[in-house]
């Protein structure tokens, strides 16, 4: 029986998008130096709207429906077990390869600290955390503006605060703008369609100004950044290949963004062998530290799908990347 759960591409494809621009942003290491010699404009455009973009998506595909049980059970599928797991190999594999990589020794105290408040996965952590105090704010009228309002004011006044919570803040209204765009696809799929240049001209300006002028870490530039791309989404989509979603899939978008998870669970494992592999290649030449990090994003990302092929054939491995839940089910209807 196919799914009947209503299927949004644009979505995918931002998703798709996020994750190339997560592990490109996770390229640029301080192991080779890239911090200082990368282009900040360059920077700016991976680094910025990427995480925005997958609460943004969250946000949208999240159902308002469910009772607590459901809610928990599928979201401890979903989160919480690729989050615990993936911390218990990352334990494993950096204890294995500090000495390949020259990485150095965790400390477990910190690192059993980092289980609880969000560490090396924080995205699966905060973002269990925004929807169960989305759920708890929709129980009243107009709760989910003020829940963002909180966020938004609590970020910019608040200046010194752990890590765990300014993600928190940050990304809060991101998340809440997704369902608003959920409950009103329609009429922004229309409005988008009639005034996608206009919309598109704006969030580049706006783009570009918060990168002047914004302080880091705030919201201008990463809401002008997801309004810019799921613009771009929509266009090729539905204009540029009259909803076919052919452009896309050759791209491999569609690939990347139905298996997003994965490739964020995935990505992060095998960086340290990537980054050990491409540092013996010692490529010195002019802009060398391009290819270098081109070199990075390149192999991560064959590793991850190579892993991502590995858990599609095991089902412990399925369950502990959320392969095996409702969410892979549905996706598994809408392969292209």
């Amino acid at each position: 029986m196919v799914n009947s759960k209503p299927y949004y591409p644009e979505i995918t494809c931002l998703k798709g998008i996020a994750i190339l621009f997560v592990i490109m942003g996770h390229s640029l290491t301080p192991v080779l130096n890239l911090d200082t010699e990368i282009s900040p404009i360059l920077r700016y455009i991976i680094v910025e709207p990427q995480m925005s973009m997958f609460f943004i998506a969250s946000g949208f595909l999240f159902s308002e429906t469910l009772d607590w049980r459901t809610f928990f059970s599928k979201k401890f599928k979903r989160l919480m077990i690729p989050y615990v797991s993936f911390w218990c190999i990352m334990q494993f594999t950096h204890s294995v390869l500090a000495g390949f990589t020259r990485s150095g020794g965790y400390d477990i105290a910190d690192e059993i600290v980092a289980l609880f408040t969000g560490g090396h996965y924080w995205f699966l952590y905060d973002l269990l955390l925004v929807m169960i105090t989305t759920r708890l704010f929709r129980s009243f009228k107009g709760g989910l503006i003020l829940l963002a309002t909180i966020a938004v004011i609590c970020r910019l006044s608040i200046s010194d605060m752990p890590t765990n919570m300014w993600r928190y803040f940050l990304y809060t209204p991101f998340f809440i703008a997704g369902i608003y765009m959920r409950r009103n696809y329609s009429v922004i799929r229309k409005f988008v369609s009639e005034y996608r240049l206009p919309i598109f001209a704006v969030s580049l300006v706006g783009f570009v100004l918060a990168y002047m002028f914004e302080e880091k870490e705030m919201f201008i530039g990463r809401m002008a950044g997801v309004v810019l791309f799921v613009t771009m989404c929509y266009t090729i989509l539905y204009d540029f290949n009259g909803g076919d979603k052919k452009v896309f899939g050759k791209l491999g978008i569609f690939h990347f963004g139905k298996y997003s998870l994965q490739y964020y669970l995935n990505h992060i494992q095998t960086a340290m062998v990537t980054i050990a592999i491409v540092s013996h290649l010692h490529l010195d030449f002019p802009c060398s530290h391009y290819v270098e990090w081109l070199l990075i994003s390149v192999l991560m990302t064959l590793f991850s799908y190579i892993a991502l092929l590995v858990e599609k054939r095991f089902k412990v491995l399925r369950i502990m990347t959320g392969l095996e839940s409702v969410s892979y089910t549905h996706l598994r209807a809408h392969e292209t």
